[in-house]
């Protein structure tokens, strides 16, 4: 088990930590994924490490575990191609078979079932959950991948007189594989073209079964409303743009263009096959995360604990809680506790120490980095341009009502519920991310330029500074008003 000496034992600079907005029941199958290895790949990550507060979350891994864990997918990779096509075509084939069980538990009336009913039925899911298993190395090969072919992709251009390095970099990384994104974009634009009253309330009632998950995040799920869907569809009169068509005739060309080295083609290969992976594994996720809180609003009615502090549950806990063997006023006051701050470590795929109070606050601001104050901030340019803009930092989907037309978007990662103000702003920065992240993908749909994984961006920026942007060298700048 994991103590703190095995967690302070390592420099803040080899941590990795991601914020979003997330509580620890729509977490855990997600840190199973990340501490329990898949038979095919046996490389995992030994802990992670979750710091809570607000219904926030502060996501620590150690950056040696991802540089060992990408390079094994880098080495398996470009040595048998196969590999991980098959890999991803058996996992995703259990994929949809889970789908298609949340599907039948999404239209079921929890208020119908028994207590014995619900119990099994939540002990089903995990044991399906589990089986489907969330594939967290994704993540080790996403930040790896970046730095990997950064450097044999930079080494290429020296050697072949190539000046515009960001530009090729962009360019072989683009997606060329529609997002779900872009697909509920396109059934929104359809929709428009519905005559009919009855057509359209079909339209809309197949809308809803496909993207039910669309609007949750790690925080929880959020029910589409029929108002909120016509609003969408209204703003979606335009055909949206197959700019993964564009990407890839763009990037067809360049590989024409240029006699790249296999070693570079192959990871081109890998990387579009992790941004599909990516994708899907967003819609596992937001899928999970609404069917999980189904149980959640049913344990509430019938244990009159609110879900606001359920959230803070185990999953081992919650099935206690469902099968009468807790104490539910000491565990209640256990959740109210929580919901202050802790610390959960996971290993092995469940929380195996939790840490509540000051101890848990010391132990994250011992392995943050400390920094200075700069003008000039570098990362990976995810979509290429210039733009110029007021700074607004979005820590939290509360903040994204802050954001005004024009603004730089800085924040530690971009998630779907971000696409309202992502569409209002000039450029996108987060402090996370890979070539194939969210910010990546819908900033080159949007054409607007970002620039990803700057790890210190929402740290050393401030609501308000002006910057400039400039994706084609990767380089934010403070600027005078």
């Amino acid at each position: 088990m994991v103590n703190i000496k095995d967690i302070s034992k390592h420099r803040p600079e080899e941590w990795l930590i991601e914020h979003i907005d997330a509580c620890p029941f729509f977490i855990e199958s997600s840190a199973y994924g990340f501490t329990v290895a898949f038979k095919e790949f046996e490389h995992k990550y030994d802990f992670t490490l979750a710091f809570f507060h607000d219904d926030q979350m502060d996501w620590a891994t150690l950056i040696p575990d991802q540089d060992r864990i990408g390079m094994k997918i880098v080495e398996i990779g470009l040595k048998n191609e196969e590999f991980f096509p098959g890999f991803f075509k058996r996992w995703n084939k259990g994929f949809k078979e889970f789908y298609r069980y949340a599907l039948r538990i999404r239209k079921s009336d929890f208020s119908r079932l028994n207590d014995k009913e619900l119990r099994n039925l939540f002990e089903d899911y995990q044991d399906k959950l589990k089986k489907t298993h969330f594939p967290g190395f994704i993540d080790s090969f996403i930040f790896c991948s970046d730095r990997y072919f950064t450097k044999i992709v930079t080494e290429f251009s020296e050697k072949s007189d190539i000046a515009d390095v960001h530009k090729v970099m962009s360019v072989l990384s683009a997606p060329v594989d529609p997002s779900f994104m872009f697909e509920s974009k396109e059934e929104l634009y359809n929709m428009n073209k519905t005559s009919s009253q009855k057509d359209m309330k079909q339209a809309i009632k197949r809308y809803m079964n496909r993207f039910f998950w669309m609007k949750g995040s790690y925080a929880g799920s959020i029910e589409y409303t029929e108002d909120e869907l016509l609003k969408e569809m209204k703003e979606s009169r335009q055909k949206p743009k197959a700019f993964h068509l564009e990407n890839k005739k763009e990037k067809e060309k360049l590989l024409r263009k240029y006699h790249f080295t296999k070693e570079i083609i192959s990871m081109v290969k890998l990387i579009e096959l992790f941004a599909i992976w990516q994708d899907i594994r967003k819609i596992y996720t937001l899928t999970h995360v609404y069917i999980d809180d189904k149980f959640l609003r049913e344990a509430e009615k019938r244990e009159k604990i609110s879900r606001e502090l359920l959230k803070y549950s185990t999953y081992e806990e919650f099935s206690r809680l469902l099968n009468s063997k807790i104490n539910k006023k000491m565990y209640e006051r256990q959740l109210v506790q929580r919901n202050e701050g802790l610390l959960w470590v996971y290993e092995g795929g469940k929380p195996s120490n939790i840490i509540s109070g000051e101890e848990s606050k010391r132990i994250l601001q011992s392995i943050q980095q400390k920094h200075e104050e700069v003008n000039e901030i570098k990362g990976i340019a995810a979509s290429l341009g210039k733009a110029k803009g007021r700074v607004i930092i979005v820590r939290k989907i509360d903040n994204i009502k802050n954001v005004k037309e024009g603004d730089v978007l800085v924040t530690p990662m971009t998630r779907p519920e971000h696409v309202p103000a992502l569409k209002k702003v000039s450029a996108i920065v987060t402090d996370d991310g890979g070539i194939t992240c969210h910010a990546a993908i819908i900033s080159r749909e949007l054409r607007i330029p970002c620039i990803i994984g700057t790890k210190i961006a929402t740290k050393v920026l401030k609501d308000g500074d002006m910057v400039e942007v400039d994706a084609d060298k990767g380089i934010v700048r403070k600027i005078n008003g």
